[in-house]
């Protein structure tokens, strides 16, 4: 550390610890998290892992860290092709790039925003009207934003396979380090796939595998539904994309699955005409009433 920084440390510790920051063992809070960021309990046998790192941190092996080192230098590199340096921006980012300490690696922008998923609904919303005509050049420009920002290669030796997907760096939900199947994911990719072959001249390419998907896909929305007609993590748009996915398939509006998601939404149905969730829905896992209605539930 040079000395031109150390003023700038000093007072990040001042601000950032209440205790005195040479008086603080940190070993022995391996577990001391915030109630408000304890998301999921911490486990014994994580716990028993914790203690198995503090005592291998003093005996550790200089070869087999300087492997396990590689490896990990390996991955992030991976990780930042994957996400163009994007990672999940709060979490992971700063810690790749103290890891790294490369000047590409300290671009940063947060999953915060939502431009693809927006540019996404306000297409789909025009062409709802039957106006398209009178978007032309919106339209062109929202769909050239788009294919710029396709993954038009996959990255070598990574875990996924990317090629030809739009980016997703995370996912806020409980078990956000494990890839989770999503009632609001499924019914998107449905869609998709089911519009695929009637919209394109290649009508009968993978159709076998495209239909299978389809199939496995339905099932599992059905297998999601909750008793009170709803999907979740996010309850209004679960149940607004269930809905979508099983009608385009070709389920029957008066089937019972699809009135009993319809009850569920009129039930949550505000005074003044709108819909509101908090986002409390997702960290209790029960449908959490917002104290106001809001456009993007409405919608």
């Amino acid at each position: 550390m040079s000395r031109d920084c150390a003023p700038l440390i000093k007072e990040l510790r001042n601000e950032l610890y209440i205790e005195k920051y040479h008086q603080i063992d940190f070993t022995k809070h391996r577990h001391s998290i915030s109630s408000l960021d304890l998301y999921t309990p911490q486990t014994y046998l994580l716990k028993i892992l914790n203690l198995f790192t503090i005592t291998y941190e003093s005996v550790y092996n200089r070869q087999l860290c300087n492997k396990a080192n590689e490896f990990l230098i390996d991955y992030i590199e991976a990780e930042d092709e994957h996400t163009n340096y994007i990672n999940i921006g709060p979490v992971n980012k700063f810690i790749n790039m103290l890891f790294k300490r490369t000047s590409k690696s300290t671009i940063l922008t947060t999953f915060k925003s939502s431009q693809l998923w927006d540019t996404a609904f306000s297409i789909q919303a025009i062409l709802e009207t039957g106006l398209e005509h009178l978007y032309t050049n919106c339209l062109n420009s929202a769909y050239y934003y788009l294919e710029i920002n396709r993954v038009l290669e996959d990255v070598k030796d990574y875990r996924h396979i990317s090629k030809g997907s739009w980016l997703s760096p995370d996912e806020v939900f409980r078990g956000m380090m494990l890839d989770c199947s999503y009632t609001e994911c499924t019914p998107a990719c449905i869609q998709a796939l089911w519009k695929f072959p009637s919209q394109t001249i290649y009508s009968n390419y993978r159709r076998k595998e495209i239909d299978i998907a389809i199939k496995r896909g339905i099932e599992f929305i059905k297998k999601q539904q909750k008793i009170d007609g709803s999907w979740a993590v996010c309850f209004t748009y679960g149940t607004w994309f269930a809905i979508e996915a099983l009608i385009t398939v070709g389920v029957s509006p008066k089937s019972k699955i699809i009135t009993k998601a319809i009850e569920f939404l009129i039930s949550k149905h505000n005074h003044n005409g709108g819909w509101g969730e908090s986002y409390l829905s997702c960290v209790h896992k029960t449908y959490v009433p917002h104290k106001q209605s809001q456009v993007v539930n409405i919608s």
